[in-house]
């Protein structure tokens, strides 16, 4: 763990040394003379402008040079000993007939400079290797400290793990003639700071490498048992899923019809895979609204990738191949005769579908009402589903199971038709809402 004091470097702050010169101020450190900022160029020719022969500026070509600020042009001129005055294009042209060399005066400054700031870097270093060292020897004898309560001559410890406060424990065990062992701490233990790793100290190297079998496999024992805990709870919470489901089923088979609306939970490989940053659970709130003669069905839907609107249309409209486009149907099509309802006689519907992709904050899906899709019910209540789901991104097909009930207020206070509208394409070119 511990580097060869030889090696070791400090991060240590010494200030730039501060220069006036003929009424200019720069500063120098390690990296040299500095006006502004800027170092010393001698070679401009990667940021002075491209000209064309009549002397303008091919802007064209200057694109590709390097470019710096105003206060950086002046300080090259600086460095040269040219005025520093003027537009930058006057800088620039001053420069290009200029010297290519810093004044003597300014190369001498930087010499004594640099020198100067050197001597004030070695002080600062030493200082920080003196500090380094106390701590070090601080450390070692603290270490020395906390193996003696270990390892005194009436204690039959042969290994032991130190977790917490580990600097000089190695060099406490060299001395007192011990064995040790880094190792890296378990993923639960990471705080990013020097007790990532935990320390080994035995008698012997066997005892060491015993105890180092005995962390590895505690460590192995708790994924196990946190796998474990895991399972039990998936368990637990598909367990309560498939009781919710049961129950739900019987309330709406209570009728002996099916009862289709309510809250769906949507499974769909697809969807997870497209979806994969995002671990939102998919679902589909189906609602009927009825009036005195015809009814709706419609449902929202959220598959994570896409969100939207579907409406049902009339099982008794001449079906075709579900997943092919076809021409927007009237809007009639989504009026449903009041006893036509999903049924063992009835399973399948053909829906179409409105949405935004991008988990509902990106633009409409152009054009997605021209598929037609459908849903097939089946089970209990009509408490188990099957469906397609088409458009111009993914095909696919998805399950789902009926997981709670809707209030007919509810139902009653969906707008529908705004619903729909408010997902029409021709905003398909606007801003998302």
């Amino acid at each position: 763990m511990d580097e060869p004091e030889a090696t070791l470097e400090f991060d240590v702050y010494t200030p730039a040394i501060e220069i006036t010169h003929k009424r200019l101020k720069y500063k120098c450190d390690d990296r040299g003379l500095q006006k502004t900022g800027a170092n010393f160029h001698a070679d401009l020719s990667e940021y002075l402008p491209i000209l064309f022969k009549n002397g303008s500026i091919n802007k064209g070509k200057s694109q590709s040079q390097k470019q710096e600020s105003t206060d950086w042009w002046r300080a090259q001129c600086a460095f040269r000993g040219l005025p520093t005055s003027g537009s930058i294009e006057e800088v620039q042209a001053r420069l290009r007939s200029g010297p290519k060399t810093m004044t003597k005066e300014l190369v001498e400054l930087e010499k004594k400079a640099k020198a100067e700031w050197k001597v004030k870097d070695d002080v600062n270093q030493w200082k920080a290797r003196q500090k380094y060292e106390d701590q070090q020897r601080k450390d070692e004898q603290n270490g020395v400290n906390r193996l003696n309560a270990v390892f005194s001559d009436n204690n039959a410890t042969m290994a032991s793990v130190f977790k917490k406060d580990c600097q000089g424990l190695d060099r406490a065990a060299k001395k007192m003639g011990l064995k040790f062992r880094w190792i890296r701490s378990p993923i639960t233990c990471l705080t990013f700071e020097w007790d990532d790793y935990w320390i080994i100290v035995g008698r012997t190297v066997a005892d060491v490498e015993a105890k180092h079998a005995e962390v590895i496999q505690e460590e192995e024992d708790r994924i196990l048992a946190q796998n474990m805990q895991k399972e039990e709870e998936v368990k637990a919470a598909r367990d309560a899923e498939t009781m919710l489901h049961t129950s739900i089923a019987d309330l709406s088979a209570q009728t002996g019809d099916w009862d289709v609306t309510g809250v769906w939970k949507i499974t769909c490989p697809e969807f997870h895979d497209m979806n994969s940053g995002n671990n939102k659970k998919m679902n589909l709130r189906i609602y009927r609204v009825s009036g005195t003669k015809m009814s709706q069905m419609f449902a929202k839907f959220d598959f994570g990738i896409v969100k939207g609107w579907l409406r049902f249309e009339d099982p008794a409209i001449q079906a075709i191949s579900t997943g092919q486009k076809r021409k927007r149907r009237a809007w009639d099509s989504f009026l449903i005769p009041l006893d036509i309802k999903p049924s063992p006689g009835c399973p399948t519907w053909n829906y179409r579908w409105r949405g935004r992709g991008n988990g509902g904050e990106g633009y409409i899906e152009h054009g997605s009402d021209e598929y037609l899709c459908s849903i097939t019910f089946s089970g209990k209540g009509g408490c188990t589903l099957s469906g397609t789901f088409n458009s111009d991104f993914l095909e696919c097909e998805f399950t789902g199971v009926k997981l709670g009930m809707v209030n007919p207020v509810e139902a009653s206070g969906v707008a529908i038709d705004d619903q729909w509208g408010y997902l029409y394409d021709s905003d398909f070119l606007g801003s998302p809402k």
